[in-house]
């Protein structure tokens, strides 16, 4: 699907057509030929590991209780669910989660759903467990109820999706200052912002199409964390059916799509507000308090005066 750009020709990684003497961010196809048969010698800082794709921590925030499972089958399903970042308590009170049963209508699973708690069964544990992913928890629902993580993971996660999406416009101006061709100063962040969610737009429509995102990122000159982060996943369940994969990966890369729009909408309104703002403090106040201004001799003497006549 073809979309309307309005990013420079040398930045996209689809414009057809190769203006003579411009840099262009797509690789010539001999240069990516040789990308792939020789070591990469790119000086990109190593980023760390998503947290969604650690599987000590899938079920961080998870505070579970067991009913109606005896050992060894107890031993094994607590094993499995502290080994993925849950945590276990013997009895449901306040601070729990969720409820692993074996089987309905035992006296914590009454307990539970009473207290407006959500139940599961063990067999989502282990599917989690075995696929070394969190499984779609609604077809093992036994009783929906509270949420059934603590949803400071979740805020947690939210906010470091925010801060990619900073970094990133902040990374992707300081990429575009350093070329040789670069958009006007006034232009620039716009630009940026645009860059990031068209790389980003490529690798959704690529996970759609059931291709690897590498097919993206071989295409930019500069790539931004959250595809690299998605590639990372993408990498991390190439052993899993990758049909399911991509269709998971893709719904969470139209998610952080969402969340980087909204945080890049926030920033570039952030900074036209501040302008704004140190606007109208010049023109209201005759100056800027980050600016010197020089005075004559009677300026001075007049604003002497004038503030004189003010304290009494």
């Amino acid at each position: 699907m073809s979309h309307k750009r309005n990013l420079p020709s040398w930045m996209s990684s689809r414009d057809p057509q190769t203006s003579p003497g411009k840099s262009h961010c797509k690789k010539p196809k001999d240069e990516e030929h040789n990308s792939r048969n020789a070591p990469s010698n790119k000086s990109e800082h190593a980023e760390p590991s998503s947290s969604t794709t650690e599987f000590s921590k899938l079920m961080e925030g998870v505070v579970f209780v067991l009913s109606g499972l005896v050992n060894p089958e107890r031993s094994t399903l607590r094993s499995q669910a502290l080994t993925m970042g849950a945590t276990y308590q013997p009895d449901w009170n306040s601070d729990s989660t969720l409820l692993i049963c074996a089987f309905p209508n035992t006296p914590k699973f009454r307990q539970v759903e009473t207290n407006g708690g959500t139940i599961v069964s063990k067999d989502w544990i282990t599917e989690c467990y075995t696929q070394k992913k969190l499984v779609d928890i609604e077809q093992y629902l036994m009783h929906a109820g509270k949420p059934w993580r603590k949803s400071n993971v979740r805020q947690n996660a939210i906010q470091e999706v925010k801060k990619w999406a900073r970094d990133d416009l902040t990374q992707t101006i300081s990429w575009l200052e350093s070329q040789e061709e670069k958009p006007e100063p006034a232009e620039i962040k716009r630009i940026a912002a645009e860059g990031v969610l068209t790389c980003l737009q490529d690798a959704i429509e690529s996970l759609e199409q059931k291709q690897d995102i590498g097919s993206v990122t071989e295409l930019w000159s500069f790539v931004p964390r959250v595809v690299k982060e998605l590639g990372k996943i993408e990498s991390s369940s190439k052993k899993e059916n990758s049909t399911a994969s991509k269709e998971e990966l893709c719904k969470q890369a139209k998610s952080w799509k969402k969340m980087y729009e909204v945080e890049l909408a926030n920033t570039s309104e952030a900074e036209s507000s501040r302008t704004k703002s140190r606007e109208t403090s010049r023109v209201a106040g005759g100056y800027d308090s980050d600016e010197t201004v020089e005075m004559t001799e009677e300026e001075i003497e007049l604003a002497y005066r004038n503030v004189s006549l003010e304290c009494l």
